[in-house]
C-alpha cells in the first residue's frame, strides 16, 4: 500500500529551489552602498564643520603637551629666568622662538636677550651618557651691545653667528682651592656648556681697548655656565682674548648686572669652569 506524502524528496528540492532565487544586481549595490554612502556624508559634514574654525597652531599643541615651568623668582631677566626653569626641569625638546617670547611678555622686565631675532632653540640627549647638545638658530647673525656700561656707554658689541651649537654637563658642586692665596672657593648647581659650532664674538671699541689694556678687549668666547655662589645665581661667559690669554665675564642674574671689574674670586671661578667645559668634546672617546 502507498502512503502519500505531501512532497518526496525530489519534491523537497524543488520546492527549495523555487522559493530562493539570485538577488538581483540592483539590490546588492542598495544593500552595501548605502551604508557606506551614509558613513561617508557624516564625514564630509564632520570636515566641513572643521574646516569653519581656525586651526590649531603647532606651538600651542607642543605647549599644552609640555610639562608647564614657571620662569624662576631669583633672576631677574624674563627670558633667562624662563630658560633656567626649563633646565632645572630636564626638558628634552625643541622650542620656537615665538614661543619663548610669549613666555616672557608675560613679565614687564626688559630681556638682554635678542629673543625676537630667535628662531629656534633645541635641547637634545647625548647619546653616550648624561650630556645634552643645545643649538639656536637666529635669523641672521646677532650684533648687540656690550653689557658692559662705563657712565652710560656701551664700549662695543656682541657679535653671534646664526646658527650656534653647543655641549651642555651638570656638574653640581665644586669646592676650587686658591693655592696663591691660599683660599677655598665653593660653588653649587654648577652647568657648563662648550661651543662646538658657530661663534660668540666680544668686539671692544678701540679707544676702550686701548684704555683699559687687558680688563677688556676683544675677545672670542668658547664657553658658558650658570653656578650659584654665596646663595646667590650667576652666569658666565669664557674665552680668550687675541694673544691667547683667558678672559671671563660674569652675570649677576639677581640684578641683571654684569660684574666689572670682577675680583680674583671670579676670575678663579672662570678659569675653572673654562677648564671643565674645554674636557666636554673629549669625552666621546
Amino acid at each position: 500500500m502507498r502512503i502519500d506524502r505531501p512532497y518526496d524528496q525530489e519534491d523537497s528540492k524543488i520546492t527549495v529551489k523555487n522559493h530562493w532565487r539570485k538577488p538581483r544586481l540592483f539590490e546588492l549595490l542598495f544593500f552595501w552602498c548605502f551604508p557606506l554612502v551614509w558613513l561617508f556624508s557624516i564625514n564630509v559634514q564632520a570636515d566641513d564643520g572643521f574646516r569653519d574654525k581656525e586651526s590649531p597652531n603647532i606651538d600651542d599643541i607642543i605647549e599644552h603637551i609640555r610639562p608647564k615651568v614657571a620662569p624662576v623668582d631669583d633672576v631677574e631677566d624674563p627670558v633667562l629666568g624662563y630658560l633656567i626653569a626649563l633646565l632645572e626641569a630636564d626638558i628634552i625638546d625643541t622650542l620656537s622662538g615665538r614661543e619663548i617670547l610669549r613666555n616672557a611678555e608675560q613679565h614687564s622686565r626688559k630681556s638682554i636677550i635678542p629673543i625676537q631675532n630667535l628662531m629656534v632653540l633645541g635641547r637634545h640627549a647625548h647619546a653616550l651618557d648624561d650630556r645634552r647638545r643645545v643649538f639656536g638658530t637666529f635669523r641672521r647673525e646677532i650684533r648687540i651691545p656690550s653689557p658692559y656700561a662705563l657712565l652710560g656707554y656701551h664700549p662695543g658689541d656682541i657679535v653671534l653667528s646664526q646658527m650656534i651649537m653647543l655641549e651642555e654637563k651638570y656638574f653640581g658642586n665644586f669646592t676650587i682651592w686658591e693655592r696663591k692665596r691660599r683660599q677655598r672657593i665653593d660653588i653649587d648647581d654648577c652647568t657648563v656648556w662648550f661651543i662646538t659650532g658657530g661663534s660668540v664674538r666680544v668686539d671692544v671699541d678701540g679707544w676702550i681697548d686701548f684704555l683699559f689694556g687687558g680688563k677688556l678687549d676683544d675677545s672670542d668666547v668658547n664657553s658658558l655656565a650658570l653656578f650659584t655662589y654665596n646663595g646667590k645665581r650667576f652666569a658666565s661667559a669664557m674665552g680668550y682674548n687675541e694673544a691667547g690669554k683667558g678672559r671671563t665675564g660674569v652675570l649677576d642674574l639677581s640684578t641683571n648686572e654684569f660684574i666689572f671689574p670682577l675680583s680674583w674670586k671670579y676670575k678663579a671661578i672662570g678659569r675653572f669652569l673654562r677648564g671643565k667645559a674645554e674636557l666636554l668634546p673629549d669625552s666621546d672617546g
